[in-house]
């Protein structure tokens, strides 16, 4: 929102609802990112200035690296908790995934999710400049005391559980 209050972004924010979404089907991003990324780059800076240098900065989730993808910083770590289906349905998936991941440092949450990361982006001929993993954090020693002790299940009855954000890639109706 801020990124709209100046000249340039609300140019190109207008523009994109107006004309350029329709002409390249998921592309808003691509139009609103430079302005976006210099917005955050200056609340950096003035947080910076305030607080001293950061070490890192890290940016979460497709949606942030979208609005993100012009601001290039070695301190920038981009972490990704899903996979990259939403860039697979789009005609100019190897643009875009050049736009948010060639030459960028990523932290993947499993393994599994970095080969599939992996996967998309040898297909669309990128190369990040580094990857890691860095799996979810749990309780371990918790977990490990709780399950050597008695199962008292807290229902006497059948039950469902599921543990998930309430969204649609979730697929909470298929599990119902």
């Amino acid at each position: 929102r801020e990124a709209r209050q100046y000249g340039t972004g609300l140019l190109m924010h207008l523009l994109n609802r107006a004309l350029l979404r329709f002409l390249f089907r998921g592309s808003h991003f691509v139009w609103l990112g430079r302005t976006t990324s210099r917005v955050a780059q200056r609340k950096v800076a003035e947080m910076e200035a305030c607080y001293g240098r950061f070490d890192q900065i890290i940016v979460r989730g497709q949606g942030a690296f979208e609005l993100l993808w012009d601001w290039r910083d070695p301190r920038i770590w981009q972490v990704v908790e899903g996979t990259m289906l939403k860039l697979c349905r789009y005609r100019w998936q190897a643009w875009f995934s050049r736009l948010l991941f060639q030459d960028k440092q990523v932290v993947c949450v499993s393994e599994g999710l970095a080969s599939t990361l992996q996967l998309f982006l040898n297909e669309t001929g990128v190369t990040t400049a580094r990857t890691e993993i860095i799996y979810n954090g749990l309780p371990l020693q918790c977990i490990r005391e709780q399950a050597a002790g008695p199962a008292q299940p807290a229902f006497r009855s059948p039950y469902l559980m599921h543990v998930g954000r309430l969204v649609p890639v979730k697929t909470q109706p298929l599990l119902l």
